[in-house]
Formats: C-alpha cells, structure tokens, sequence
C-alpha cells in the first residue's frame, strides 16, 4: 500500500509539473508575436498533451493498483505480432527463437 502510495505521489508530481510546463508555453505564447495559426496549432497540442497526460497517468495508477502492467505487456506484444502477422504472413521472427 505504501508504494502504491509513494507511485501516486510521484505521478502526481509528474502530472503538476506538466501543468506548469503547459502554462509557461501559454504565457510565452501571449507574450510572444506568434500568428493565429501558430497559436491555434500550439493551444491544440496543449490540450491534446494534457488529454494525453491524464489518460496515461490514470491508466498507469488503475494498472498499478491492480498489478495488471504484464496483463498489459504481454497484450501489446501480442497486439504486435497479430499485426504482423497480418502484414507478413509469417510469425516474428523474435518470437520464434
């Protein structure tokens, strides 16, 4: 419970400082004489980087907790090797030896 706990707050941690990394880049962009393209383009990254963040850290907290982070390794090379399985015809060649 205590890692789980200490895991918590340094994604927390991680989560805040990316919040502040995303205002420093709002504010030099305010100050700064970017077009409104630029500024569209950067204000889209922004949010789509902090959609991203919270996704990634809520994942990572529920498959902590869990202890499902294999279940989740094991899915993705799996995932991998459908698709090349697909691609190719044949079976990877790193999983067969």
């Amino acid at each position: 419970m205590e890692k789980s706990d200490q895991r918590l707050a340094a994604m927390a941690g991680e989560l805040e400082r990316l919040r502040d990394s995303h205002r420093q880049l709002e504010e030099q962009m305010d100050q700064d004489r970017l077009s409104s393209e630029e500024r569209e383009f950067i204000r889209r990254r922004l949010k789509a980087d902090k959609a991203m963040g919270d996704f990634w850290i809520s994942l990572r907290l529920k498959l902590l907790d869990r202890g499902l982070t294999f279940a989740l390794i094991a899915a993705a090379i799996g995932l991998w090797a459908f698709v090349q399985y697909k691609m190719t015809g044949t079976v990877p060649e790193v999983l067969t030896k």
